[in-house]
């Protein structure tokens, strides 16, 4: 663990075991079919919740287009109230992109992303007055 895993207690997010978190993985062909138009179930790579708004992180190699019905799920999302979706390209833990759905695709790195994420977690710990 490195110094700012223990000072920002980061360390909760990680994979603590590469291999369960690999044994845990569905396979979801068991429900082809079920589905009308072609569609599958897709994963969210990451998510936080605080005061009921929600940040999702979805992640993909450097070159990676995003599957054009991910894509509309993950815009979909973002139009709800409260949600907030960031997608990240680069290699694992070295974001090299990122694009918040509804705003321009910029170069980024490690600390703009950390920023970002510590700004949303501030704008979302103000408690709204009740109306």
């Amino acid at each position: 663990m490195n110094e700012r895993e223990i000072r920002c207690c980061t360390c909760r997010g990680a994979i603590r075991n590469a291999e369960s978190w690999k044994l845990g993985r569905w396979d979801w062909r068991s429900l082809s079919g079920a589905f009308r138009r072609g569609v599958t179930p897709s994963d969210i790579d990451g998510i936080v919740e605080n005061n009921r708004q929600f940040l999702i992180f979805e992640t993909k190699d450097t070159d990676v287009d995003i599957p054009r019905g991910q894509l509309l799920m993950l815009q979909r999302l973002a139009m709800l109230p409260g949600v907030t979706v960031c997608v990240l390209w680069g290699p694992p833990d070295e974001p090299l992109f990122m694009e918040v759905i509804g705003e321009q695709r910029k170069r980024t790195d490690s600390r703009q992303l950390w920023n970002f994420v510590a700004d949303w977690w501030c704008r979302t710990s103000i408690r709204k007055e009740a109306i």
